[in-house]
């Protein structure tokens, strides 16, 4: 494999904010959340605990907001999904903004198995 195609797809700091990046940018473009997702799994057994801390809360962000939307998709013939999806939308991005802060101050994410926002 080249070099520098492997230095995109391992564990590193730089793959994590393109990771967040993509995820904030899959609210638009679904496929760029599903390429972080990828990324994500690929990388979220790394030996690196920062990393790896990222990287499951990266993962698990992406795996709790599917089945939300799935159960809003489902729910918005009762009208209930309108506002699960509003709810969603909020909960996910204040969940990705707090998880970039976090990198972006050089800590692991404190409690990356959490469903809440932090």
């Amino acid at each position: 494999m080249n070099d520098e195609f492997a230095q995109y797809l391992g564990a590193c700091r730089r793959n994590l904010i393109i990771v967040y990046l993509l995820y904030l940018c899959g609210i638009i473009a679904p496929l760029l959340l599903i390429i972080g997702a990828v990324f994500a799994y690929i990388n979220k057994d790394t030996k690196d605990t920062f990393l790896s801390s990222h990287y499951l809360f990266l993962y698990r962000t992406f795996w709790i907001g599917a089945i939300m939307f799935l159960i809003s998709v489902i729910t918005t013939i009762i009208f209930v999904g309108i506002i699960i999806y509003a709810l969603l939308f909020i909960w996910f991005v204040i969940r990705v903004a707090f998880g970039f802060r976090y990198l972006m101050n050089n800590y692991p994410h404190p409690n990356p198995l959490t469903f809440i926002i932090k």
